[in-house]
């Protein structure tokens, strides 16, 4: 742990976009915001009808 804390970085002023995890990590690999990469809340797999 002392190795990763000396070897990692310091955030101080970052946020998140959104609350749920598919749209943030759609923004994080898509540069754009939720309303605009078209995942706006939790996604389901393909074929999942459950």
């Amino acid at each position: 742990m002392d190795s990763l804390a000396e070897d990692g970085i310091l955030l101080e002023n970052h946020f998140c976009t959104a609350p749920q995890c598919c749209p943030s990590r759609g923004s994080l690999h898509t540069g754009r915001h939720q309303h605009v990469n078209g995942l706006m809340g939790p996604q389901r797999r393909r074929g999942d009808n459950s």
